[in-house]
């Protein structure tokens, strides 16, 4: 049987650079089974990789931006797999972020990201600001609420953190709230609206999780739902 041909992307962004093909790598393996998972068995898949520790914008990324460009200059439909573009945004720091995502807007119609099942161009503008900010922010915030002990003073400086954490996690909740209510008008139909257990569970499958970390539940979906009442 001729197998379809398809286009799978790895980052790699730890260890040392070897040479030889970045699928038979083991820091490589959770990606292309992902990506082999979702595009299945009858594809046969051409491996695009590159190696970052650290991610500014599209040049840092040579081979994805290659692929990218070739793919809009031929006027082709076809996109390149990603196991979850969350990946890649790990490595931005959280003041490039938003200009790495642009940058890659422009060819969203080639860029799949498996985890959503979607195009690029095709995820909700509150989920594509999920995939780019979130991870960096959350990073941050977490230093702050280490570096505020019950055992310290609530000094000038302490105080700040404090106030600076109860902003970014109330951010952070809106941010939540919004993209719940995006899957919540996917999900509904002209006869029915989604359960808040069916929401929970789509949004558990799309890797979303609760602010602590958590899989959602009916109860919790609703809760955060009400921060837009």
């Amino acid at each position: 049987m001729n197998k379809k041909s398809a286009l799978g992307y790895l980052l790699l962004s730890y260890g040392p650079r070897h040479n030889g093909p970045a699928e038979t790598k083991p820091a490589a393996q959770s990606q292309v089974r992902r990506i082999s998972a979702f595009l299945g068995p009858e594809y046969e898949i051409t491996w695009v990789s590159d190696y970052a520790r650290q991610v500014g914008s599209l040049d840092d990324l040579p081979g994805l931006k290659r692929v990218l460009v070739e793919l809009q200059r031929s006027g082709s439909r076809a996109a390149i797999a990603i196991d979850e573009l969350r990946r890649v945004f790990r490595r931005v720091p959280d003041e490039h972020a938003l200009n790495l995502l642009n940058e890659l807007l422009v060819f969203g119609d080639h860029i799949l990201d498996v985890s959503y099942g979607r195009r690029l161009s095709d995820i909700p503008a509150s989920s594509q600001e999920y995939i780019a900010v979130t991870t960096a922010r959350k990073e941050t915030l977490h230093r702050l609420e280490r570096s505020v002990t019950a055992g310290e003073k609530l000094n000038r400086n302490t105080k700040k953190a404090t106030q600076v954490s109860a902003r970014a996690k109330a951010k952070r909740a809106d941010r939540t709230a919004r993209l719940l209510d995006d899957l919540r008008k996917e999900l509904a139909n002209s006869n029915s609206t989604p359960s808040l257990s069916e929401l929970a569970r789509v949004a558990n499958e799309r890797g979303l999780r609760t602010a602590t970390g958590k899989a959602w539940t009916g109860s919790t979906v609703g809760r955060m739902l009400r921060r837009l009442e």
